[in-house]
């Protein structure tokens, strides 16, 4: 449940930054910082602020975080979980 709580902590930083950003003349590196912003607020641990992908395509920016979580369930067995998250941000 804890892992599925921090993915929605994702989910809304990605909306907010795209909400922040669209329709401004921004660069990778703002939207770089207003991610790192967003992480500490949110203090999300599962994925790194710098490891969110950033990708320029012709309506503006792709923004996406795509990662896994494992977590201990029970002696040996472990969970894992795949996330994905992408907005882009129209310029």
């Amino acid at each position: 449940v804890a892992v599925y709580l921090e993915y929605t902590k994702v989910a809304r930083a990605l909306e907010q930054v795209r909400d922040e950003e669209a329709g401004n003349d921004t660069t990778v590196q703002m939207i770089r910082n207003a991610l790192e912003r967003r992480w500490d607020v949110e203090d999300i641990e599962s994925i790194g602020w710098k490891e969110i992908d950033i990708r320029k395509v012709d309506e503006g920016f792709e923004v996406e975080a795509d990662y896994t979580v494992e977590r201990p369930f029970a002696g040996n067995v472990y969970l894992l979980t795949k996330f994905n998250k992408l907005v882009t941000i129209q310029q």
